[in-house]
């Protein structure tokens, strides 16, 4: 076997274009994609695996008509193999707050198998956690919820889908390998595993230790470790190439390109969206030129944004009468905000669908704008961290 070698991800820099364009670049990928999908007979999936993984010498974890996992191991790695039988739809489906979803998978590793959760020790290794971000990620659990998700793993897998040859049916594969230097573990240690399967289209979630929640929909973090299936990391018979598993963080399609923010004292770019909410018409900074106005880069998931939106409902209403507007901006979808909004009253107009965030320069949620009356930029920052000082710079442009 080779020896495991270190990917460096080539992040490539996209020109703008317009979301016309975008969607029909993406269905055309898609459909290529779809032309491109191979084809394994289930004999040959059954003695070896996809991408030369050694199914015949590996150790099957567990094994019903929807779901096989089986792992391998050298003495450096760890690479685990699971074929869906009954997901072969790599359709994407949407969030209850809008948010696209596809099929993902996690692995839990109780790495020091004493059936129970290790803070900075146990870790959840991740494929393709949202369809923005595919290939491999992981966390690290803490005294309380897990790290955010890092994507400088020194593993590779990807989530593949495959045509069973003289069958109407397709299957899903989802690979794994991690290398035992990440995980601080040597050769021959015992951990604990389990693994979590979730599709779309059809939907539904497997996981490989028979856990039966008491809700429909449940999360990786609700697997019961002392469930977790003994893993010994002992050499296996035969050989692979991990070169040939895919990396699937090279399938990143390129973001569009976020542009420097608008200068104090410039004139902003224009206003745009799919749709809006709270308004009859949408609004333009040209029309609203003579009034002060605010815009707010949020979304449903950042805990800021939402904690700050009582604020901004009470300025609204507070200044209204004194000519300020607020215009609330998320690329979340319509049906996600409405349903958001079923709970959470936001009184001033909403953009949905839009990715004016990219065309102000803006990097993290929640930011705002302060538009003077005179149509130039007055302020921008953090509405949350910086209220104070956005209250007081609403207060002197209003003045103006």
């Amino acid at each position: 076997m080779k020896h495991f070698k270190l990917v460096a991800l080539l992040l490539v820099a996209a020109t703008s274009f317009s979301p016309d364009d975008a969607a029909a670049q993406s269905k055309s990928a898609e459909d290529a994609k779809e032309k491109a999908r191979p084809t394994v007979s289930a004999g040959a999936l059954m003695q070896g695996g996809v991408f030369g993984f050694p199914a015949e010498h590996a150790k099957t974890l567990f094994d019903t008509d929807q779901l096989r996992l089986q792992t391998w191991c050298d003495k450096e790695v760890l690479v685990v193999q699971a074929i869906l039988w009954k997901d072969g739809d790599d359709a994407k489906g949407e969030t209850k707050d809008g948010r696209e979803i596809g099929d993902r998978s996690s692995l839990l590793l109780d790495l020091d198998f004493n059936r129970e959760k290790t803070p900075k020790v146990d870790r959840n290794y991740s494929l393709a956690p949202w369809p923005s971000i595919p290939g491999l990620r992981y966390s690290i659990l803490l005294e309380r919820g897990s790290s955010h998700l890092k994507a400088d793993s020194i593993g590779r897998g990807a989530i593949r889908y495959f045509d069973l040859k003289d069958q109407k049916e397709s299957i899903r594969v989802d690979t794994y390998v991690i290398p035992f230097s990440e995980l601080e573990i040597e050769s021959g240690a015992k951990i604990g595993v389990a693994y979590m399967g979730n599709s779309t289209a059809p939907e539904f979630i497997v996981n490989s230790i028979g856990f039966e929640p008491d809700r429909e929909k449940y999360y990786s973090f609700m697997l019961p470790y002392r469930d977790f299936q003994e893993l010994e990391l002992a050499p296996c018979s035969g050989s692979i190439d991990i070169e040939k598993i895919p990396a699937g963080r090279e399938d990143e399609k390129p973001k569009a390109e976020t542009r420097a923010k608008p200068k104090i004292g410039s004139v902003p770019p224009k206003l745009r969206a799919t749709d809006w909410l709270n308004v009859d018409s949408p609004p333009t900074l040209e029309s609203l030129k003579g009034k002060v106005v605010v815009l707010d880069f949020w979304a449903t998931w950042c805990g800021p944004c939402v904690a700050g939106i009582p604020h901004l409902n009470e300025l609204h209403e507070k200044h209204a009468d004194e000519g300020l507007q607020i215009l609330a901006f998320t690329d979340q979808s319509r049906k996600g905000i409405e349903n958001f909004q079923k709970t959470t009253e936001v009184s001033y107009p909403s953009a949905v669908g839009s990715n004016l965030h990219t065309i102000y320069g803006v990097t993290g949620f929640p930011t705002a704008f302060i538009i003077g009356r005179d149509g130039k930029v007055f302020w921008s920052g953090n509405p949350a961290g910086d209220r104070e000082e956005m209250d007081a710079k609403i207060a002197e442009a209003l003045a103006k």
